[in-house]
């Protein structure tokens, strides 16, 4: 998360505070930093990966179709958490019964339910890592509110989910796929200053 915020341009030097999600594909962690430190912290093992994981199971037990990798991702890009109407979109993948292709519908909402599942993990985490906010950065988050990063952090309607949830401003950093690795790099490029 300390990496993410480095990679999304943001002062973590500075005595503000900041709250960011890092949504990644093995974990998804939060934190508070201030001061260059991380100040609270509290990561989840529901991460990118486990849902990808989740979508494609439950499709199988309903459907008996087993789905490619780049499918589940077509569907991760398409759901919409809180979408009004049931969109549909047409994958394609293994009959389990028959060993044929086959090609399936699946409904935005099936999908969004089981997003629906990860997030309040998510929602868990957030709240408790907000309830060990030190009150001197109290103001800042409630003002600032809570940065995404990371690939999950692009899944549609998220971002309104969580505000309606946290009630506090969400935003997610520009490029979220990429922050950590820019943070990493540019905190090499810099060593001494950061050794600081």
């Amino acid at each position: 998360s300390l990496a993410a915020a480095i990679g999304s341009g943001i002062p973590v030097a500075d005595a503000s505070g900041c709250f960011i999600l890092q949504m990644g594909e093995g974990l998804t962690e939060g934190a508070i930093i201030s001061m260059g430190r991380v100040v609270v912290t509290d990561y989840s093992l529901q991460a990118g990966k486990l849902l990808s994981e989740k979508i494609a199971w439950e499709i199988k037990k309903d459907s008996l179709v087993e789905l490619p990798n780049h499918e589940i991702e077509r569907i991760k890009k398409f759901v919409q958490l809180g979408a009004k109407g049931n969109k549909k979109i047409k994958v394609s993948g293994q009959d389990l019964r028959k060993r044929v292709p086959r090609e399936i519908e699946i409904e935005n909402d099936f999908v969004a339910e089981i997003v629906h599942q990860v997030v309040g993990k998510y929602l868990d985490l957030l709240n408790q890592i907000m309830s060990k906010i030190p009150p001197e950065l109290t103001t800042d988050i409630i003002d600032k509110g809570l940065l995404l990063s990371g690939s999950l952090s692009m899944l549609n309607g998220l971002e309104e989910h969580l505000i309606k949830e946290l009630k506090i401003p969400v935003a997610s950093v520009d490029v979220p796929d990429t922050t950590v690795i820019k943070g990493i790099s540019f905190v090499l490029e810099n060593l001494q200053l950061y050794k600081e």
